[in-house]
């Protein structure tokens, strides 16, 4: 059996006795012209509207182009019933009341063996273990709590966009002050077969925490509609889904860190776009295309991030040039950095040098490298320049360049290079998150600079940085005072944020 070239439909009965057999679900789709033994499989939840058939449509074009199958399944509304049959898994009887439902009704059951159906019956010739999965709105729900709830899933990349609210991993008793399900904590006993409670096991979260997962945010969506869940819990999160989403990533790594464990989201937000999942999946199609640079079916995990907080360093402690960080896998990251001092007094600003871990704020990221220095002269040729190396090339690469601002005192000026190569001459490789940072060309400079004071818990003077495909083995910051600032500027710093990667 094949599946037609190009949109379809099909009705699927689970016949393995994994998932509800007498709820079948219209599945739509989308196949390549070709269909190899390497084609990926993207896996996509609706959104309230229960309008599968869209969202396979806003993939369309980016599977064409990228050779991929489009999976797009339809939970209708008379056997998956309201956000908790839906959202939720259907894994209780009601939001309110915790009582469990057998796994095999859950709705998050029939995603797994879906995927079996397509590469074993629909479609023989992949020979996909994996897939990448995007939800947007009600489906961004369902794909994080998918997560979490099923942990033995083989999901590559899962892309959760825009979530109206979310289920925050922890412990119980630990952390976030709410219960499921507004946390993991207090929520179907896991175990009912046992007399006791069973709360939620410890290994699903660590499971949730160290998965390959992406909260993509539209930068507009901030506003507060009939459709926004605004209950006491949910405003806990943030006054709207913008601000809900960067709270639960935000827990999500308090949780890893206290648990000690590997912390593998990432946060990404996409400008100019609010609560329009046609464009939330533009950005989600692009990050299918990062994590499908790997053609191995096979692939060793390895390490797709560097966190400050995890290695070692302390409070505003120097990091010394030649220090080297081993990330696991065989991959490490060195750091060298120096000064250039053209006149006057060049010294350091911020921690025990000019390059030091701070645990503080910056540019709304908690935790980054601080590089800071103190200047007599409004000479941009005193610069701090510090290169980070890795051993082996990485792909997928995103950071920010955190507070990038002036005063009335200084101006921060910034360039960036990738393997040598400035990032202004790299399309599409970055991002001014806000208005107090600005492009600017001079002799001395082709980079960024300050454009007005942003407080520490504000992205709006941060360079977001993003590479896409390409391989990266060296990241170099030059750092200085634009020949703007006062004759005497006071001191000034910047910081990193923690690197998140794809693959090696």
């Amino acid at each position: 059996m094949a599946l037609n070239v190009g949109k379809g439909s099909f009705l699927w009965d689970d016949t393995t006795g994994a998932s509800d057999p007498d709820k079948p679900l219209k599945v739509y789709y989308y196949r390549p012209e070709k269909v190899t033994a390497d084609t990926p499989v993207w896996i996509i939840a609706h959104g309230m509207g229960r309008n599968a058939d869209d969202y396979r449509d806003y993939f369309v074009d980016a599977a064409a182009e990228q050779g991929a199958l489009v999976i797009a399944p339809q939970f209708k509304e008379s056997d998956w019933n309201g956000s908790t049959g839906y959202n939720l898994g259907n894994i209780s009887t009601s939001q309110s009341n915790p009582k469990p439902v057998a796994e095999q009704d859950w709705s998050f059951s029939k995603i797994e063996p879906l995927f079996d159906y397509v590469v074993n019956t629909a479609e023989p010739t992949i020979e996909a273990n994996e897939y990448n999965m995007f939800g947007h709105s009600a489906g961004a729900q369902f794909v994080h709590r998918f997560m979490a709830w099923v942990p033995d899933n083989r999901v590559n990349l899962a892309v959760s966009a825009n979530a109206g609210w979310y289920t925050v991993p922890q412990s119980d008793n630990v952390g976030y002050q709410y219960e499921w399900p507004y946390s993991t904590a207090g929520g179907p006993d896991s175990n009912p077969s046992t007399p006791a409670y069973d709360p939620f096991p410890g290994e699903n979260i660590d499971n949730f925490l160290g998965s390959n997962m992406v909260v993509l945010l539209g930068e507009d969506d901030t506003k507060r509609t009939s459709n926004l869940r605004q209950t006491t819990e949910a405003d806990k999160q943030g006054k709207n889904r913008f601000e809900r989403g960067q709270y639960f990533f935000s827990e999500g790594q308090s949780e890893a860190t206290a648990r000690g464990v590997d912390f593998n989201w990432d946060l990404q937000t996409v400008p100019n776009v609010g609560h329009d999942g046609e464009k939330m999946a533009v950005a989600a199609a692009e990050l299918f295309r990062q994590a499908d640079v790997n053609p191995n079916p096979n692939p060793t995990p390895g390490p797709t991030s560097l966190i400050w907080e995890n290695l070692g360093l302390k409070d505003e402690a120097a990091v010394l040039s030649g220090s080297e960080f081993d990330l696991g896998s065989g991959l490490t990251a060195t750091i060298d950095w120096n000064t250039q001092i053209d006149r006057g007094s060049f010294v350091p600003h911020g921690g025990d040098d000019f390059v030091s871990y701070e645990r503080d704020m910056r540019g709304a990221h908690e935790g980054f490298l601080n590089l800071g220095f103190n200047n007599d002269a409004n000479d941009p040729n005193d610069v701090l320049r510090l290169s980070l190396h890795f051993n082996q090339p990485i792909v997928g690469l995103d950071f920010d360049v955190l507070d990038v601002d002036e005063s009335s005192s200084f101006e921060d000026a910034v360039e960036i290079f990738v393997d040598d190569v400035n990032i202004r001459d790299i399309p599409d490789a970055f991002t001014l998150a806000g208005d107090r940072v600005k492009l600017d060309n001079e002799s001395y400079l082709k980079g960024f600079e300050g454009r007005g004071v942003a407080s520490k818990s504000s992205e709006s003077a941060n360079i977001q940085v993003s590479l896409g495909g390409r391989e990266v083995s060296k990241v170099e910051i030059f750092y200085s005072s634009t020949n703007d600032a006062q004759s005497n500027p006071s001191s000034q710093s910047i910081g990193i944020s923690d690197l998140h990667w794809v693959s090696t």
